[in-house]
Formats: C-alpha cells, sequence, structure tokens
C-alpha cells in the first residue's frame, strides 16, 4: 500500500520521520520506525473535502498536475514549504533525494507553496535558490492545506488511497519487511499566555504536566525566538527525587535543536514535568528585533515568541496514548510566572 503525506510550518511546512506500512490497518504499529505527533489521531480527512489523489492544482510554471498521476493513478507525497520557516529552511536542500526516494517506491513527490503572502515569484525564487528538481504547486488560497487541517507547528499527514488519514508527523522515508515492536510518539507542552513588557529583562512562564501514563522520554526541543534567554526543564519523580532534562542558560533561536537522550529516560505514572522560559526584552539583547523595546505575545512570527517542548516518548502502555496527549494540552491552559529553581 503507498500513501500521501502532506506538512506544515505554521501553516507552512516542518518535517520529521515517518514510516508507511503495509496496509491502513498498520496505522498503530506499521513496518518500520514511526514517529507520531500530538493532538490528532488517525482518522478521515476533514468533513466535506474531497479526495486529494487525482485533484488538480497548478504548479508554479502554470501547468496544472492531478496529484497521484505522474505515473499512473496512485498516491503522492506532498510537502509544504516554506524558507522563512527556519526549520523548513534547513531540509529543503534534502528534498531531492526524498523525492527520489519516494518515486523509486512509486509514489509521486511534490513541494507546496501554500501562503496567502507568497507570489508566484517567491515560489518559483525558492525552487531555483534550492534547486528543488521535483514539481512545484503553488497553493496561495490555503485549500490543498484545508483539506487536512493542519492545527500547530511542524504537522504531517500520511493519507492512504482511501484518504483515511493514517499518520501526521515529519519527513522521512523508512521501509521495512518486518513490523515494529513500538514507535516513538510526540507530546507537545507550551502556553500561548505571553504578554512581555518593555525593558524587562527577565520575563518567566512556568508550566507543568503531571503524568498520567509512564514513559520513556526519548528527546526533547524547546523552542522560543528572538528574545528568549533561557530554557529549562525537571522531571519530579513520585518518590520526590529531581532530575534535570535540560538547562539553556544562553537561547539562540539559531542554534535550536533536538536533544536526543544517550538512553530513554523513563518517567512513571505519578511523575511531573516542570518547564521554565525566560525572555530579555530590553535593549540589552543584541537579539531584539525591536529597537526601541516593544511589547511582545505569542505569534507565529519570529519577531513575536513562543514557549514549547517537544518530547518524544515511548508509552508504557500505547493503548493510553490519548490520556497523554490530554495532559500535555492541559498546560496550554495553565501557566505561571514561578520563578526559575
Amino acid at each position: 500500500m503507498r500513501y500521501i503525506l502532506l506538512l506544515a510550518c505554521a501553516g507552512l511546512l516542518f518535517t520529521e520521520t515517518v514510516t508507511p506500512g503495509d496496509s491502513p490497518s498498520d496505522q498503530d504499529g506499521g513496518s518500520g520506525k514511526t514517529r507520531r505527533l500530538p493532538l490528532v489521531a488517525a482518522g478521515p480527512l476533514k468533513e466535506g473535502f474531497t479526495r486529494i489523489i487525482g485533484a488538480r492544482f497548478l504548479d508554479i510554471d502554470g501547468n496544472i498536475r492531478n496529484l497521484g498521476d505522474e505515473n499512473g493513478a496512485g498516491p503522492a507525497a506532498l510537502v509544504f514549504v516554506d524558507d522563512e520557516c527556519p526549520v523548513s529552511a534547513r531540509y529543503l536542500g534534502e528534498l531531492n533525494d526524498f523525492a527520489a526516494a519516494s518515486e523509486a517506491a512509486g509514489v509521486d513527490f511534490y513541494a507546496v507553496v501554500s501562503s496567502p503572502f507568497r507570489t508566484w515569484a517567491d515560489a518559483r525564487r525558492l525552487r531555483d535558490d534550492y534547486g528543488l528538481r521535483m514539481p512545484v504547486l503553488f497553493d496561495p488560497s490555503g485549500d490543498l492545506a484545508a483539506r487536512l487541517g493542519p492545527v500547530t507547528l511542524a504537522e504531517s499527514f500520511l493519507i492512504s488511497e482511501q484518504d483515511r488519514m493514517i499518520y501526521r508527523g515529519r519527513i522521512g522515508f523508512y521501509f521495512s519487511d518486518r513490523p515494529t515492536p513500538e514507535y516513538i510518539d510526540g507530546l507537545l507542552i507550551g502556553t500561548q499566555d505571553l504578554d512581555i513588557p518593555p525593558g524587562d529583562r527577565a520575563y518567566v512562564r512556568h508550566i507543568s504536566m503531571n503524568v498520567p501514563v509512564g514513559f520513556r522520554l526519548v528527546d526533547a526541543m524547546p523552542h522560543m525566538h528572538y528574545i528568549g534567554s533561557k530554557a529549562r526543564m525537571v522531571v519530579t519523580f513520585p518518590d520526590g527525587r529531581r532530575h534535570s532534562v535540560f538547562g539553556i542558560e544562553d537561547w539562540d533561536l539559531r542554534w535550536q535543536n533536538v536533544y536526543s537522550l544517550r538512553t530513554p529516560l523513563h518517567i512513571p505514572t505519578g511523575s511531573r514535568l516542570d518547564a521554565w522560559f525566560v525572555w530579555d526584552n530590553s535593549a540589552k539583547n543584541f537579539d531584539n528585533p525591536f529597537d526601541p523595546p516593544q511589547p511582545i505575545r505569542w505569534g507565529w512570527k519570529s519577531e513575536e515568541e513562543m514557549a514549547e517542548v517537544w518530547l518524544g516518548v515511548i508509552p508504557d502502555d500505547p493503548s493510553r496514548r490519548l490520556e497523554l496527549i490530554e495532559a500535555a494540552n492541559a498546560t496550554w491552559y495553565h501557566a505561571d510566572s514561578q520563578p526559575l529553581p
């Protein structure tokens, strides 16, 4: 069975590892190694929208493309790209390799520029600057993205030929002849409750998550923008012991990355995760995008701010993964200004 894959970064592109299974029934443990993103379970496409395969869209040269028809009726991989998203830009140079691997497996591969703020010329420049050799679709109305409904940063969608959502994640193609015994799931904790006054050199937001189901922590990726200054995360175990997951004392947006643990850390039921984010919105912060400093709130743009941590986890009981997702989602509604430990 072959599939469709779409990705988004702030409504545009982000990328990470995905592995098709052998059939739609493989969605909870298909062949190869899988990563899942939080918030949305697999299921049908958004109600009211037509199929993806066979849909007609213009590429950036004005040609009509019937999705999945490059090599006869079949599946397609689509990647939403934009070089203003730093994570997206990091992967643009690798898209030709992904396209070649997909086409070798009989899957059509497209890049997609989907933003009302982009022009045809912008889309052509992106293709030429990064030497993209696959067809590049232009979707300024967002119709193609709307058919799947991305709701947060770094989303992908794996869709079967029957237009059923099999997976949401980032890009990467791995093929295996045998099922995997487990998969890495994803949790997103954070807050949008940000109102950073000008001149404040140490604006703090703290979030916490009570762990309803034990898991192994594989990796963590904190995320802020330009005026971020510190980020910390601590696990408190049921017996009161504390363990530092990461501590960044000089945040730099340009150096953000995923921190992978040498050995996954088991976090049992009843533990608590605490994360702190600190911003420096003063004139002494040379990375401040505003001179003089201005009030800054949550937003997608780099001159706005974010506060979130992506967690790669392996649940002790995969059948209870939705409890973990709900606990992670709850962090977005209960932030406070507790100082750093």
